[in-house]
């Protein structure tokens, strides 16, 4: 199984007078606009998804559209920023799919890298509109291999 984690683009600051729901805080037009030349990127790379799996939270959710417009999205409470990476795990095992990107938040993204490739060790953390791609042997912590990871930056280039 191929997992795609992608963190969501800029949403700008929090701020709880604008924002008071952090959940409801939408990408900025900066973040909207990365994300869709990240999804013309991922065309670019020959990049598929069977499954597009995303975090309730407006700014994911919008990140998923931006990047894959035509794409069905699945939203999920198991991509929520404090959820546990054994959560997301249990829902990959349910997936019939061969490639699946989830799109979510800090500290999940690190966590779930981390938990996916190298549970008692190395710790990570995701910017804003990155992507990487982990190889799963099952869908369970350390059976992961990490191939690559490219930085919300490079979409400019790519494509």
């Amino acid at each position: 199984m191929e997992l795609y984690i992608l963190r969501h683009g800029d949403a700008g600051e929090r701020d709880p007078a604008r924002w008071p729901d952090d959940s409801l805080r939408p990408l900025t037009r900066e973040g909207r606009l990365r994300m869709e030349r990240a999804g013309k990127a991922f065309k670019h790379l020959g990049l598929r998804f069977d499954v597009v799996l995303s975090s309730p939270y407006t700014r994911a959710f919008e990140t998923a559209q931006a990047a894959l417009p035509r794409a069905t999205i699945l939203r999920t409470e198991s991509l929520i920023p404090e959820a546990e990476p054994e959560r997301v795990f249990a829902e990959l095992a349910t997936l019939d799919a061969d490639a699946i990107i989830a799109v979510s938040h800090e500290p999940l993204c690190g966590r779930l890298l981390q938990c996916a490739i190298a549970p008692s060790g190395v710790k990570l953390r995701f910017g804003k509109g990155a992507l990487c791609r982990v190889d799963l042997s099952r869908p369970e912590p350390g059976a992961g291999t990490l191939r690559w990871l490219i930085p919300a930056r490079a979409w400019d280039a790519i494509g």
